[in-house]
C-alpha cells in the first residue's frame, strides 16, 4: 500500500491511495459475509445508549442517587453534580435531613455500601471516583455509615457525650438529661438468685485480695 498527498506542504487537501496487486483489498461482495454476522443487535444498542448516556451525565449533568443513612431510615434524594460533589456537601444534606448526633463529633467520617461494595473515600477525588462508578451501575441507591473514630476517655467531655447519644444539645446539660432508670424487687430467698449472690459475692472477695490498693 502507498499513500500519496497531493496540495500545498503541512496542509493536506487531499489524499490519493493506490494498491499492488499483492495488497489489493478483495471486492466489496467477496468481504461482505464477513460483516453479516456482525450487525450491532438492538440490546447492544441500547447497551451503548445506555452507556454514553450515564458516561454523559456523569460530566456534565446532576444526577440523583437514593442514599439511606445507618441505621435504617427512610432513603432521600440527593441531586449533585458529580464533578463538583464534595463529602462535606453530603454531610450536610445528611444533617438538614436526620440531624445525627454521631455526624456531629469530631473527626466523624462516612464509609459507603451498594450492592454489596464497601468504599471509604477520605477525601473529595476519590469520593467523586466512587459517584462514578456507582452512576456506571444500574443500582443508585447506597447506603451510608457514619463512623466516630475512638479516642481517650479523658478526651470525651459531658456536652459530648449527651450530644453523641442525642440525650441533650445543650451546651452545659444536667445529670436530668439522663432517662430514668426503674428496677423492681425478687426475692432473693430463691435459690436461683442466692447461687448468683454467691457468685457475685465470690469473684468480690478475689478482687479485694489480688487488686493492689
Amino acid at each position: 500500500m502507498k499513500l500519496e498527498t497531493t496540495g500545498p506542504r503541512n496542509h493536506l487537501r487531499g489524499i490519493s491511495m493506490s494498491w499492488s496487486n499483492r495488497q489489493r483489498p478483495p471486492p466489496l461482495r467477496a468481504a461482505s459475509p464477513c460483516w453479516k454476522n456482525r450487525l450491532i443487535s438492538p440490546s447492544m444498542v441500547r447497551i451503548t445508549k445506555e452507556l454514553v448516556e450515564r458516561m454523559f451525565l456523569t460530566c456534565y449533568c446532576v444526577v440523583e442517587l437514593d442514599i439511606v443513612v445507618n441505621p435504617k431510615r427512610e432513603a432521600f434524594k440527593w441531586a449533585v453534580n458529580i464533578e463538583h460533589a464534595t463529602l462535606e456537601g453530603l454531610k450536610t444534606s445528611i444533617r438538614e435531613m436526620y440531624q445525627p448526633p454521631a455526624l456531629e463529633n469530631d473527626g466523624a467520617v462516612l464509609n459507603f455500601m451498594n450492592d454489596g461494595g464497601r468504599y471509604s473515600p477520605r477525601n473529595d477525588v476519590s469520593f467523586r471516583e466512587m459517584l462514578r462508578s456507582l452512576v456506571s451501575k444500574p443500582n443508585l441507591k447506597f447506603t451510608v455509615f457514619i463512623e466516630t473514630p475512638s479516642k481517650p476517655f479523658n478526651k470525651w467531655t459531658f456536652p459530648k457525650v449527651c450530644e453523641l447519644y442525642g440525650l441533650s444539645d445543650d451546651p452545659n446539660p444536667s445529670i436530668d438529661v439522663y432517662p430514668v432508670f426503674q428496677c423492681g424487687c425478687v426475692d432473693t430467698k430463691n435459690d436461683k438468685y442466692k447461687e448468683a449472690l454467691r457468685k457475685l459475692s465470690d469473684e468480690l472477695e478475689t478482687r479485694i485480695a489480688t487488686t493492689l490498693l
